[in-house]
């Protein structure tokens, strides 16, 4: 899970990166990287290079970033 936040409030844009996933039944898209949901993750469909971010359209001051590694909700 990744969060961005400009002067204290999460900013939103566009998902992007590699798309489709490894496992199509599991539903572990890209998008699940900014769903707020921690329990929710991205498989890449390939195995090496895989990524995701956001696109902003517009340059912007980013002051903070939350980040969640992917677990199974028991941490």
């Amino acid at each position: 899970e990744i969060i961005f936040f400009s002067d204290n409030e999460p900013i939103y844009g566009d998902i992007i990166g590699t798309g489709g996933c490894k496992h199509p039944e599991y539903g572990r898209y890209k998008e699940n990287v900014f769903d707020r949901n921690w329990l929710t993750a991205f498989d890449a469909p390939i195995s090496k290079d895989g990524w995701v971010g956001m696109d902003f359209k517009n340059p912007i001051s980013i002051d903070k970033i939350v980040y969640v590694g992917r677990g199974d909700g028991n941490c």
